[in-house]
């Protein structure tokens, strides 16, 4: 059993998915399960899953008639095996030491929840979304409502890390196009009573027109 689940929602990314998945195999946290949830794609994503999963033996696909992201994302929580779970975008990539950086801040301050940072890359440009700039364990329910309501680009699902035992009876609420990732942070952030911030920019986001 690997002891974190990575789940990646795709839906035609094909110029995109490869960079995503090798970013992911290069981690050096090793101790992973890439869960590839292809939503459908009419491109050649689905044969991209397909290629990975028959070379790597901890990269789990699985191709699903198109529902939407947040059940693509639903469908891989429901496989994740690990005991941490993180979500990342098919055509977004991670740096080599985020998924180290954050389970080890998780496991330092035995916190179900660990909060880094991420980039957005636009058109060539990188603007980076800034929190505080030192490590920040927040302990009172309180404090973490102000904290989160004064940074809104923390609502994101993906610069995360979550206990898996938080999440076994919450899900992405698919019938929302929009506002998925703020209603479940926000379902999570309900229920958990501590977290660490990491001052960690190593999640970049593919922000495309259209």
């Amino acid at each position: 059993m690997r002891k974190l689940s990575v789940i990646v929602p795709v839906y035609n990314v094909e110029p995109y998915l490869r960079r995503c998945v090798d970013s992911l195999l290069k981690q050096t946290y090793d101790d992973l399960e890439i869960i590839l949830i292809d939503d459908g794609s009419t491109d050649a994503s689905s044969d991209i899953c397909k290629e990975y999963a028959a070379q790597y033996g901890n990269i789990c696909f699985v191709r699903q008639e198109n529902a939407g992201v947040s059940a693509a994302r639903n469908r891989g929580m429901s496989l994740a095996m690990g005991a941490y779970v993180t979500f990342v975008d098919g055509d977004d990539w991670v740096e080599p030491t985020m998924f180290h950086e954050l389970v080890a801040a998780m496991e330092k301050y035995s916190v179900p929840l660990a909060i880094g940072g991420y980039v957005d890359d636009y058109d060539g440009h990188t603007s980076l979304f800034f929190h505080p700039r030192e490590e920040l364990v927040l302990r009172d329910s309180d404090l973490m409502k102000e904290f989160f309501l004064q940074n809104l680009f923390m609502w994101t699902v993906y610069d995360k890390v979550y206990r898996c035992d938080f999440l076994r009876d919450l899900e992405f609420d698919s019938s929302l196009s929009v506002g998925e990732d703020m209603k479940f942070v926000w379902n999570v952030f309900a229920r958990v009573r501590e977290a660490v911030y990491v001052p960690l920019y190593q999640y970049h986001y593919c922000h495309r027109m259209g």
